[in-house]
């Protein structure tokens, strides 16, 4: 499959994509030493892959791509990143939009997502926050955190920097 950019120009698609959907696939953050090997599981999955250094990590290197993936795909692509590199997002834009974050030392969250990609709670989530916060209004602040992964986005936010660019500018006096 053809690789879109990560930013369409509201292309007109010609309704063959409906069984597929677009995918952001981003790696924040993979050493040197399995660059090759994660280039391939990507290709396996006809997602192009370029390395660029990751500047929040060093020895570090991200890369950022999209394609249309099947979910029964996306869970195999998530389940063999995991094993690989440090720190990565993917965003499945499909029937059930999801959102998936992984930090090595965090682990793995599974995120519902609309359309603009933000994390949505179903009504039963939140009955569930509200009965165990128990009027605690700060119990329930902690379990929104905790039930958004927001702990976890946190930790991938420094990492979702591209290569600084503003060095080659230059200086005024």
């Amino acid at each position: 499959m053809l690789l879109a950019p990560i930013q369409t120009d509201g292309e007109v698609k010609s309704g063959l994509e409906d069984d597929l959907s677009q995918t952001d696939i981003w790696v924040l953050a993979a050493s040197a030493d399995c660059l090759g090997e994660v280039s391939e599981i990507l290709a396996e999955h006809s997602v192009a892959s370029m390395w660029f250094t990751q500047p929040a990590r060093q020895h570090s290197f991200q890369s950022r791509s999209t394609a249309d993936l099947e979910p029964i795909e996306i869970d195999e692509l998530v389940s063999k990143l995991t094993g690989l590199v440090d720190a990565f997002e993917i965003a499945y834009f499909g029937q059930e939009a999801a959102l998936y974050a992984f930090d090595k030392s965090l682990g793995l969250r599974r995120l519902s997502i609309d359309g603009a990609g933000e994390i949505t709670l179903r009504a039963g989530q939140l009955e569930r926050l509200i009965e165990e916060a128990s009027g605690n209004l700060a119990e329930f602040q902690r379990l929104l955190r905790q039930e958004t992964a927001l702990g976890l986005l946190d930790q991938l936010e420094p990492l979702r920097r591209s290569v600084p660019r503003i060095d080659q500018l230059p200086r005024a006096v």
